[in-house]
């Protein structure tokens, strides 16, 4: 059986993927920490890593790795934004549907009051 979670906000249901997608988002990715501790590693890895023996073509690695990662990370949180995106447009239909019913009443009462002008012209004639 395929276990179904619950989004905490929404209360609409989604599969694992972006389950799994949120909770990195929301405890990893989203956290000011992650983007300090990257930017120290990254900064100390260029700056001091020659003094470990590191030539220039370990450089390219560090560079592709950034790159995976920053890859990575736009999956992720682009997977969360989707998810997000399709239950915008649950909400947007319904209130489209709201808003023609709306219109729909007011049409109606709209036409009986133009009954009641007219059975009112009627009766002073």
């Amino acid at each position: 059986m395929k276990r179904v979670y619950v989004d905490p906000l929404t209360g609409d249901q989604y599969g694992l993927y972006e389950h799994l997608s949120w909770v990195i988002q929301q405890n990893v990715l989203r956290r000011p920490a992650f983007l300090l501790l990257w930017t120290v590693g990254t900064l100390l890895w260029w700056h001091f890593g020659g003094l470990f023996g590191v030539a220039d073509p370990d450089l390219l690695k560090w560079n592709l790795g950034a790159s995976w990662l920053a890859v990575t990370i736009e999956q992720i949180v682009g997977t969360g934004f989707l998810g997000q995106a399709r239950r915008d447009a649950v909400v947007i239909r319904e209130l489209r549907r709201r808003v023609e019913r709306l219109e729909q009443t007011e049409s109606d009462e709209l036409a009986a009051l133009e009954d009641i002008r007219g059975d009112l012209a009627e009766e002073r004639e």
